[in-house]
């Protein structure tokens, strides 16, 4: 009995000894876990400077993607444009890319917040379109009309899906050949001083049902009230009418602001018809002119009178007369004529 008793408290102390040796195990090798952690080096960019250069860097690689041909130029542009925006080196990002791949969970938080930002521009982006669309352009009748239907004052800013704003209007029955489109509107440059970078582009396009186009561009380095119109001087019906702004800018702290937009078209008359228009004014003119009041009849009945009593009547010249032929004559023979040829 006392055997066993002592047996059952020698393996209850050895059992605690080994419950008390894991605990301390446990306890130090989390100790050796935080403090064998990696630090992140000072030259690698911070997860929250590192989610904003990464954010932007493949937006630019989506934009370049979609480019082609001539553009395609402009995909390394943008990624340039990343660099500058964040102040960073190509050079950071590749170190800092390799330091997050060797440190998994810290790469994929950055992705997941990542993530959720492009959910929710997504949204806006929507919203927006909506809001667009919903008081799209209408058909608008009359000679002269304003066919701007989108916001007439608005801000741009150097960052992508915020730098270029424009409006199309679909092809309707009011537009005539000959239709002469007028754009005007105002822009005032915010933030640094003038370089040769910060510029803004204005176009006014006109495409037409055969795929055509006339257009014309307008480059804007400082504050001006911008004026562009153009002549359809084509007999082929328009297809669309689009007018746009792009806007590049020095640094994120520029801003170009657009306002007072008005887009007229005028109805113009074609050559043939505004030569049939002036004949038309010219025959009214005519016809009114001899339309006179009686005042005016009698005015010019008397200085007709005068004119013609002023006037000496014209000498008539004498005309000569040819003799006639003679004529045989019908009287009976004389009695002396006959007794001398008896006479005889």
């Amino acid at each position: 009995m006392y055997r066993k008793s002592h047996t059952f408290s020698s393996a209850c102390s050895a059992a605690g000894k080994a419950m008390y040796f894991s605990f301390f195990i446990l306890h130090f090798s989390l100790f050796l876990l935080v403090s064998c952690k990696v630090e992140r080096p000072k030259e690698v960019l911070p997860p929250a400077k590192m989610e904003e250069v990464l954010y932007d860097y493949h937006l630019a690689q989506v934009m370049g993607g979609d480019l082609t041909g001539e553009n395609m130029y402009k995909r390394r542009l943008y990624i340039d444009y990343v660099y500058a925006k964040h102040h960073i080196t190509e050079a950071q990002l590749d170190s800092s890319l390799v330091w997050y791949a060797r440190n998994p969970k810290d790469l994929s938080a950055i992705y997941e917040r990542m993530a959720a930002r492009t959910e929710r521009d997504m949204e806006l982006i929507k919203q927006r379109q909506a809001k667009v669309s919903s008081r799209g352009p209408q058909p608008v009748e009359g000679d002269s009309a304003d066919l701007w239907y989108d916001s007439r004052h608005f801000i741009l800013t150097p960052t992508p899906l915020d730098n270029y704003r424009s409006v199309s209007i679909p092809y309707d029955n009011n537009f005539h050949p000959c239709d002469t489109i007028r754009w005007t509107f105002d822009v005032m440059f915010i933030g640094s001083q003038p370089t040769d970078r910060r510029l803004a582009v204005a176009t006014l396009l006109i495409r037409y049902a055969n795929d055509s186009v006339l257009g014309r561009d307008v480059v804007l380095r400082e504050n001006a009230a911008v004026t562009i119109t153009l002549q359809n001087a084509d007999s082929v019906n328009v297809k669309n009418i689009t007018a746009g702004v792009y806007f590049q800018g020095d640094s994120i702290h520029d801003h170009l602001v657009a306002s007072h937009h008005r887009l007229m078209r005028f109805h113009t008359l074609a050559p043939k018809d505004t030569a049939e228009a002036v004949k038309a004014d010219t025959l009214s003119v005519t016809s009114d002119r001899k339309r006179a009041t009686p005042g005016q009849k009698a005015a010019k009945q008397k200085a007709a009178k005068k004119k013609s009593s002023k006037q000496k009547p014209a000498k008539q010249k004498p005309t000569k007369q040819k003799p006639d032929k003679e004529q045989p004559s019908k009287q009976p023979p004389r009695r002396d004529r006959v007794r001398m040829d008896a006479e005889e």
